[in-house]
């Protein structure tokens, strides 16, 4: 398994925990990002001058939050 596939599988558990998938979603974008220390100058926010991972999904994920799971395969 990789460390993409473990992280993804995460969302199974917060799910079942029954995390909001706004939440959800935080921890795995901003939160993150905040807890590398990378948040400050250069990275986070989409903006000019900043770098940022941008992902796109089929579906909703703030509605079905497996919808992120199904980019992953």
């Amino acid at each position: 398994m990789t460390r993409g596939d473990l992280t993804i599988n995460f969302l199974l558990t917060w799910k079942a925990a029954g995390i909001p998938a706004k939440d959800t979603l935080k921890a795995l974008t901003i939160n993150g990002y905040k807890a590398a220390d990378v948040y400050k100058d250069q990275r986070g926010p989409i903006k000019v001058g900043y770098f940022a991972d941008i992902v796109a999904v089929e579906g909703d994920p703030l509605a079905d939050i497996d919808a992120v799971r199904a980019c992953s395969s």
